[in-house]
């Protein structure tokens, strides 16, 4: 697997717990609206879309899927503990693919 697409399993693995509160019932309005989840539901919808358009379909929906999946075994990471690490990763994939603004 080569490093940009680990580094977009990352970002969605560390961002996607605090993306996943929006859809929960019992969530506070005040956390689901809080700008940290904002950022973190922009880091995963980001690294969603890159992996299916860098990727394709058929590597980049495992990608997707993984990254979910993995991101039950991250421990209720509702700080920005997970999520700073998550966008550094998507800002580090920017960079190496050659994507990132000059």
């Amino acid at each position: 697997m080569p490093v940009a697409a680990v580094l977009l399993f990352l970002a969605l693995m560390l961002s996607w717990p605090r993306f996943a509160v929006i859809f929960r019932t019992g969530t506070a309005s005040a956390l689901a609206t809080a700008p940290l989840t904002i950022i973190a539901s922009a880091i995963s919808l980001s690294a969603a879309g890159l992996a299916f358009a860098n990727h394709g379909l058929l590597f980049g929906a495992p990608l997707i899927f993984l990254g979910a999946a993995f991101a039950r075994t991250v421990p209720a990471p509702l700080s920005t503990s997970a999520v700073v690490p998550a966008g550094l990763c998507l800002l580090a994939y920017l960079q190496i693919t050659g994507m990132a603004a000059a």
